[in-house]
């Protein structure tokens, strides 16, 4: 390949880089924030972006967690009612990675549950470990 070439090549690449730079800044502007932030933000984050874990696969891994935690019977078995046959299933949820799911969602999913104030604190905080399972923020 001829120097030139290499130089067509590496200019369409710099153009396509520009372009994706200011993309991005636009994006960020709103927040305040730089290309190289959010690039740490990514890198921080992308296995459990590529990991693309689901609801129900979260669900599993905090049920298994919460069983080596030594908790009674009843408690496991209202744990795993309430994330594998709700959390887990509601529509909201089902189909979409765990990281696409935000704080927001959760919250209206716990006010939604016909439970008292300290049983959905119960499911809040059982929730919170997810953070150390998964990746996902509470």
């Amino acid at each position: 390949m001829s120097a030139p070439t290499l130089s067509r090549d590496r200019a369409r690449r710099l153009r396509r880089d520009q372009t994706d730079a200011e993309r991005a800044f636009s994006i960020l502007a709103p927040f305040n924030v730089s290309l190289s932030v959010a690039a740490e933000f990514y890198k921080a984050h992308a296995g459990l972006i590529q990991a693309k874990k689901t609801a129900s696969q979260v669900a599993d891994e905090l049920l298994e967690a919460k069983a080596q935690d030594n908790l009674s019977a009843r408690h496991c078995k209202n744990l795993r009612l309430q994330l594998k046959e709700g959390f887990a299933v509601d529509e909201r949820f089902a189909s979409r990675p765990i990281y696409e799911i935000t704080t927001g969602e959760l919250e209206t999913w716990l006010r939604q549950l016909d439970v008292s104030p300290t049983t959905r604190n119960n499911y809040r905080t059982a929730l919170g470990p997810s953070s150390t399972v998964s990746g996902v923020l509470f």
